[in-house]
């Protein structure tokens, strides 16, 4: 079993924190849904006041600010960690986010730097999967987790919001974890990488050379089948291809 806020409820919902935030109860909205994982309450109550802590003493004002990178990092580790065996199902399920969303709603309304509750976006609160901050945080680390590693989700705490969002999440490849965790590999590790062209040195315009190169590639040799090395090989192929220089830039 596990809490979704079903379609029906969900203007009603929205419409109420928006109109009375102070005596908003998310549950009062919820159902309960059959799945063959259980996902107690009491997990999304510990999620949320893990999270929250990381919160504490941030006075950031922008929302596409890079200090939210690190807080957005850990924040994808404790979600994937509390919700590890999520079905593919519930895992795209807008009625569950959106449970979740608003359950978390505090979180949400500071790292979107809301102003005030009549800002409030239901792309931001679980909608729209990818544009959403809690579900697309969650997919952000299970699709780099690292299970070789130490620390499995050290993948999942580089790059920013952008580079996730827009290169990695919306993207035709996006599913193939192997190609993710290459990729992230290729222009995070170590974090200080950089890259020169002749005439491109920035790290997100690099990016944006490299993500039409990686999508054709991507139709003549679907990522999927590959190993995660042969995607790494593949990766620094077409990087020199476009006269990219890879240079680390380790801190001492």
């Amino acid at each position: 079993m596990y809490s979704i806020i079903p379609s029906e409820n969900v203007d009603h919902a929205f419409s109420r924190l928006v109109a009375d935030p102070g005596s908003f109860r998310v549950e009062e909205f919820a159902v309960s849904a059959v799945s063959e994982v259980n996902i107690d309450n009491s997990i999304i109550i510990r999620l949320k006041s893990e999270i929250t802590k990381l919160y504490e003493g941030v006075e950031i004002k922008t929302v596409r600010s890079d200090d939210w990178n690190e807080i957005d990092g850990q924040t994808a580790a404790l979600l994937h960690q509390g919700l590890p065996n999520l079905s593919s199902k519930i895992a795209v399920s807008p009625n569950f986010w959106i449970f979740v969303s608003l359950y978390m709603r505090d979180i949400v309304y500071r790292r979107y730097c809301y102003g005030s509750w009549d800002e409030l976006s239901g792309v931001h609160f679980g909608e729209r999967i990818y544009d959403s901050l809690l579900p697309r945080l969650w997919h952000r680390a299970s699709l780099s987790i690292d299970c070789k590693n130490d620390d499995p989700y050290w993948l999942a705490k580089r790059g920013g919001s952008d580079y996730w969002s827009s290169f990695v999440l919306r993207a035709i490849y996006s599913q193939s974890p192997q190609l993710i965790r290459a990729l992230t590999r290729f222009f995070y590790d170590p974090e200080e990488t950089q890259f020169r062209t002749q005439d491109v040195t920035s790290k997100s315009e690099i990016i944006r050379m490299l993500g039409p190169e990686i999508r054709k590639q991507h139709s003549i040799t679907p990522f999927e089948v590959l190993t995660e090395a042969e995607c790494d090989t593949v990766i620094h192929g077409l990087a020199a291809s476009l006269g990219i220089t890879r240079v680390e830039e380790r801190n001492q």
